[in-house]
């Protein structure tokens, strides 16, 4: 069995994944591995589905997005 080793690995993804280990029961190492797993076994992505459902987002979207000018009366008026 291999043997990988993680280094710079940033404090919170740390922290996360001892968070996730804990409430599944398991040890940081085991955690990690049945992420990878899943990352790993998961089909790939339908290209066609991906691009169906970015349309989808843009067109759902399309409404609520705001123009530079409506944006800027936004600020103006000190609108989060």
């Amino acid at each position: 069995m291999a043997t990988l080793t993680i280094k710079d690995l940033d404090d919170w993804i740390y922290a996360r994944l001892r968070q996730r280990a804990k409430q599944q029961r398991r040890s940081i190492v085991a955690e990690a591995t049945v992420i990878l797993e899943q990352a790993l076994t998961a089909p790939p992505p339908d290209d066609a589905e991906l691009l169906k459902r970015a349309r989808q987002h843009r067109e759902a979207s399309a409404a609520v997005i705001a123009s530079h000018e409506a944006f800027q009366r936004m600020v103006a008026e000190g609108r989060p």
